[in-house]
């Protein structure tokens, strides 16, 4: 499974995590196989405070194209579902599922910051964008659509920008390589940790892996 989550974590099918930060649409999924398939989330800069959101996802497989815009988890009447292909959506819990069991692909959304991808045994080797190429392996994993490695998460993130038309924007093309907000606000950092750090103390030790 395929995960990105708060404001700039990804988290690839081969399990390899990191963080990329950029306003702009971008490919979580997109298949390199026979049938046309992609997931795209728009990243929109919140409250113009530097923290991300997802405003949208859209879900392109076959001829089907579904978009969901706003947080009822309802697709956007623009959407075209082929008649022709079994998908299902449905509401469970805070998120949105959309399952095509022939394509063993299965996609959540909490209609905010989170987004999970599931796709079957017959995707592996033959994705690519943000959630990697699921080959099992995480060597290789940070890959342009050129196939050159990328040398940080920030780059490979901005290689997998969606553009509208042919071209992609400059915002998107040019978000810089992110510092880690410890380095950025030193003085919080012992706060923030002591904050944390009630996550991994026995209050919450139920939760832990």
């Amino acid at each position: 499974m395929c995960t990105a989550y708060g404001d700039r974590h990804y988290r690839t099918f081969d399990g390899l995590l990191f963080d990329y930060v950029g306003a702009c649409k971008v490919y979580l999924v997109k298949s390199s196989a026979d049938l046309m398939m992609s997931v795209t989330a728009e990243n929109v800069d919140c409250y113009d405070g530097g923290a991300i959101c997802r405003k949208s996802l859209l879900i392109n497989i076959g001829r089907s194209f579904i978009a969901f815009d706003d947080d009822t988890g309802k697709p956007n009447p623009s959407s075209v579902i082929d008649w022709r292909q079994e998908l299902f959506v449905w509401s469970a819990g805070l998120f949105t599922v959309v399952h095509v069991p022939e394509e063993d692909l299965t996609v959540l959304w909490d209609r905010k910051t989170t987004v999970h991808i599931q796709a079957g045994p017959r995707w592996q080797g033959k994705l690519s964008g943000l959630c990697g190429n699921f080959d099992l392996r995480t060597v290789n994993e940070m890959r342009t659509p050129e196939n050159i490695d990328s040398a940080t998460p920030q780059e490979f993130g901005n290689s997998w920008t969606a553009a509208e038309a042919s071209f992609k924007t400059p915002t998107c093309v040019n978000s810089p390589d992110i510092r880690h907000p410890c380095s950025l606000s030193p003085l919080r950092e012992p706060f923030s940790k002591r904050q944390c750090g009630v996550l991994l103390s026995e209050v919450f030790q139920v939760c832990h892996p």
